[in-house]
């Protein structure tokens, strides 16, 4: 939450703190399914359509930060 008192740099660090925990949790989760310790049992293609969408939002994170894809310089 920003207050009328907190510059600019202060909530961005305090987002890039936010998104890195984030970011963090995510790859922890990842690699906890890759391992096949979180895995869902029975899986099924309903569970693949979840990961499909799963990778179309990270994909969409990437691309604004790494300026690819509708982000890339040239599509601007």
């Amino acid at each position: 939450m920003t207050t009328e008192t907190e510059t600019a740099a202060q909530a961005y660090a305090r987002n890039l703190r936010a998104a890195r925990e984030l970011a963090d949790r995510i790859a922890d989760h990842l690699a906890r399914l890759e391992l096949g310790n979180e895995r869902p049992t029975g899986l099924h293609w309903g569970h693949v359509g979840d990961m499909n969408e799963t990778v179309a939002g990270l994909r969409v994170v990437a691309d604004r930060m790494f300026r690819e894809g509708e982000h890339a310089p040239e599509n601007q």
